[in-house]
């Protein structure tokens, strides 16, 4: 694939998340042979003994060079800590006795339960014709020899409230210690929300408390109490997660600060129209990047199931009074806090 993609001048990447795997080509010109090549490629696997007997070592360095990252370890050691039986605790890339084990016919078995056009959808991004890409994917279909699909059953484990480990302090080859404060919270909390309106209201909240140009963040910053924090939020199966990260010499001063701020989470009208006004200017500003609008594009059909297609009306439909309502609804006592510190 990549002697051939070279050739055209493109560049491609593949990879793999806890929700699905991604094919990518990146290209200015040759259009209809990036795309023909991808589908053929992505449609006509490829697996031998040796091609797996290969892959075999690779994985098992990758995953030796990802255990060295404190950073990697954190994340996942966390998402060990949050969740009982889903998913999310396990290493995408697996162990490397798990790779150990893998066989041509496990490879084989997962292609096929999986690697199907009705379990896969193409986005394109760019100045392209959208009826001659479809004439040239409908065409490109059309001489593959492509099997009826046996839609598999997917068993889901239920997912306990309660997170496995309230608080986990180890130690590792870092300078500065690290934290992970994570809330585990579950969807069916927000009563009558969408999927969306909790991405939008929680995000406008978090910026609100702990955005870069928040009250609180900025204190700790002028306290020297933090080199670095962030927030993310993300929508897990049937939970809202919130992780805030950071980086301090004194992580237990910060740990408290955090606590005490996720009790008393606040909006003001002000901030909530500076952070919408901020929100729609990345949107806009987003639309001059192919990429990250085929990204977003992605994420919209995993978590949500649909394009939106409207997220400017969504953002100025928000009322102060909404997110004031989620707050109440915030759940903040289910937590676990996950801490790397410098070797002694």
């Amino acid at each position: 694939a990549y002697d051939y993609f070279n050739k055209l001048g493109s560049d491609i990447n593949a990879f793999t998340t806890f929700e699905y795997t991604n094919y990518e080509v990146w290209a200015y010109d040759n259009f209809k042979k990036n795309l023909v090549h991808l589908l053929e490629y992505v449609l006509n696997p490829y697996f031998t003994n040796t091609t797996v007997s290969n892959e075999r070592g690779i994985i098992s360095e990758e995953i030796k060079m990802d255990k060295d990252d404190p950073y990697f370890k954190l994340f996942y050691r966390n998402l060990g800590n949050l969740f009982n039986k889903s998913k999310y605790r396990n290493l995408v890339i697996g162990e490397i006795e798990d790779i150990k084990q893998i066989k041509l016919s496990d490879i084989q078995l997962i292609y096929e339960a999986f690697y199907h056009p009705e379990n896969m959808f193409l986005v394109i991004t760019g100045n392209v014709n959208p009826y001659e890409s479809m004439e040239i994917v409908n065409n490109t279909l059309s001489k593959l020899n492509i099997p009826k699909y046996n839609k598999p059953t997917i068993i889901r484990e239920k997912e306990p409230i309660n997170v496995v480990n309230k608080e986990d302090i180890y130690e590792d080859n870092v300078i500065i210690p690290k934290t992970k404060i994570a809330l585990k919270i579950p969807l069916k909390s927000f009563k009558n929300l969408s999927k969306e309106m909790v991405y939008i209201y929680t995000r406008i909240l978090t910026d609100c408390n702990f955005g870069s140009t928040s009250l609180f963040t900025e204190k700790l910053y002028e306290d020297n109490l933090v080199s670095y924090i962030g927030c993310s939020r993300d929508i897990m199966d049937d939970y809202f997660t919130l992780c805030i990260t950071y980086e301090s010499k004194t992580p237990d001063i910060v740990k408290d600060k955090i606590l005490a701020k996720l009790k008393k989470l606040e909006i003001d009208s002000n901030f909530v129209s500076r952070v919408v006004k901020s929100n729609l200017a990345n949107v806009i500003l987003n639309f001059d990047n192919a990429n990250l609008v085929n990204g977003d594009i992605q994420y919209d059909i995993i978590n949500f199931g649909y394009i939106i297609d409207n997220l400017k009306e969504l953002y100025e439909s928000v009322k102060v009074s909404d997110v004031e309502k989620l707050i109440k609804l915030f759940k903040t006592d289910n937590y676990t806090i996950t801490s790397v510190r410098p070797k002694e």
